[in-house]
């Protein structure tokens, strides 16, 4: 088994229109794996509140709460592998995902991170 030290940290968030499927569905569960497998990345798939039951933005609001989680080390120590390296951290997205990400990202340029470095 290869040992991968420093991995880059992937944030994705899945499509389906603000209403259907979530980042366990099989499809969504495969590509994580897959990104895992083939970039050598570690996978937070955002398992953001859908709508109508939760009004926009709280998709949003999930979106920058995962950055916020990322950013606290002891958060990373619990759920982690040993090797993150969260100032290299990445967005990948499908479909809606990308208008949530697109909001995430502008909120996580303003906020003031302690380790995370979204890129």
């Amino acid at each position: 088994m290869i040992q991968y030290i420093d991995l880059s940290v992937m944030v994705f968030f899945h499509g389906g229109a603000y209403i259907v499927l979530s980042s366990d569905v099989k499809p969504y569960y495969n590509v994580c794996r897959k990104f895992t497998r083939e970039l050598h990345v570690i996978v937070v798939s955002v398992d953001y509140r859908l709508a109508p039951e939760q009004r926009h933005p709280a998709q949003h609001d999930d979106g920058i709460d995962v950055l916020r989680f990322l950013d606290i080390e002891e958060n990373r120590s619990k759920k982690f592998p040993e090797n993150p390296n969260i100032s290299r951290c990445f967005i990948a997205v499908d479909s809606a995902g990308g208008h949530i990400a697109h909001h995430a990202a502008v909120r996580a340029s303003e906020f003031n991170f302690q380790q995370l470095r979204v890129r």
